[in-house]
């Protein structure tokens, strides 16, 4: 539907995704990963679920020397591998983790579950225990695209866009190399449904192939940063509480009305 129709509400709420779109996202950003592929030492990642996990970045980013997985909420998995070590703390919160010690941080679909608080400080706990030319790696649901398609996820607080992130990172200490966009949803004055026009091989093909060079268009955005001067630990608070007061109306309503 043109974005002029569905601002005027003259849309349907899409239904939940399917597995077959949850494929080919996760395949999407799997490709990005492997972009980031090199020798990592020690990796810290944010929103650790299971034994698949440590498995997909082995594969996507090939062996590192340890890798400490920090979940809050999901139970330590019985068969990690020998290089894991499992953190039961907040993304706030790299508990035992030295400063300078890491050469990724690594953020997949876990900052649109964060609160305000919560973001600020995990943003300057990657800042301080990345070495020099370390890596952050960061992606998400873009706000731009979630607000159109009035799509909501129980346990999302509030999503970004790619501009809001990337202040963000900057007030923490990083400068960001690349923002890059997966699963392409307005093309034109047109915006797609997350599974819309599947059978439309040509649309398909372009959703996929335009979606990195079209972040603010896209369903997901995906940034890549390294250190770069110090932290603005007060602005970047503020800033991060003053984005959630922005969106959080919007986001606490989204799909109870047309926004």
């Amino acid at each position: 539907a043109p974005i002029a129709e569905v601002q005027s509400g003259n849309v349907q709420q899409s239904d939940v995704p399917t597995e077959f779109f949850h494929g080919v996202l996760h395949e999407l950003r799997t490709v990005e990963l492997e972009r980031s592929r090199g020798t990592f030492g020690r990796i810290v990642s944010v929103g650790a679920q299971g034994r698949w996990y440590f498995d997909w970045i082995e594969r996507s980013l090939g062996p590192a020397t340890e890798h400490v997985g920090v979940e809050a909420f999901e139970p330590e998995p019985p068969d990690l591998p020998d290089y894991a070590t499992w953190r039961p703390t907040t993304a706030d919160r790299f508990d035992g983790v030295d400063d300078d010690s890491v050469d990724l941080v690594f953020a997949g679909q876990t900052t649109e579950h964060l609160w305000a608080t919560e973001l600020a400080g995990f943003l300057l706990q990657a800042r301080r225990v990345l070495c020099d030319g370390g890596l952050l790696v960061l992606d998400s649901p873009n706000r731009l695209v979630t607000e159109h398609l009035h799509w909501s996820h129980g346990g999302h607080t509030v999503e970004l866009s790619a501009d809001e992130i990337t202040e963000l990172v900057s007030l923490a200490g990083f400068a960001v190399e690349s923002i890059r966009g997966a699963w392409r949803c307005r093309i034109g004055d047109r915006l797609l449904q997350l599974e819309e026009a599947l059978d439309d091989g040509p649309l398909l093909v372009r959703r996929i192939a335009d979606g990195p060079d079209h972040p603010d268009d896209c369903f997901v955005w995906w940034l890549v940063a390294r250190p770069h001067g110090d932290p603005d630990a007060p602005t970047l608070t503020a800033r991060c509480e003053e984005l959630y007061e922005q969106h959080w109306a919007t986001r606490l309503c989204r799909g109870m009305w047309p926004g």
